[in-house]
């Protein structure tokens, strides 16, 4: 993330502005170790900003091609607090949601959006009705 602000503006991306932390604003280089996943998405959660983690999450073109193509099935990996794969789920498919932060598992798992909500994440009415959706670290 570091990396893409700094290509993006040009400059370097600053952990500490006017004495103010901002670390917790970028994700873990690590992709082996949970606790600094769980460590972000917590504070993600704290600082009021979790919100965002779907806000790129437009999956009705991605629902439509599955659809054409008789798939049925979805593997979301690295998902985090995402609501994505729920979403997934509510317009019809078997998804399998994997990541590394059990933390963030537990509060995807835990979160209950609005049908609204989903249906802009898929951009599609629901499609069946949702057996069992879960979330498994």
């Amino acid at each position: 993330m570091r990396a893409f602000l700094q290509k993006l503006f040009g400059r370097r991306t600053a952990a500490s502005v006017g004495g103010e932390d901002f670390s917790w604003m970028f994700p873990p280089n690590t992709m082996i170790y949970p606790a600094p996943w769980a460590r972000y998405w917590h504070d993600q959660i704290t600082y009021g900003i979790a919100g965002f983690a779907d806000i790129f999450c437009h999956d009705g073109s991605l629902v439509d091609a599955m659809r054409a193509n008789g798939l049925k099935t979805a593997l979301c990996v690295g998902n985090g607090i995402s609501q994505e794969p729920r979403a997934l789920a509510w317009a019809g498919f078997d998804v399998t949601a994997l990541d590394l932060s059990p933390f963030a598992t537990e509060m995807a798992k835990k979160a209950a959006p609005p049908e609204e909500f989903l249906a802009g994440l898929v951009g599609v009415e629901p499609y069946a009705t949702i057996r069992s959706a879960c979330a498994c670290p």
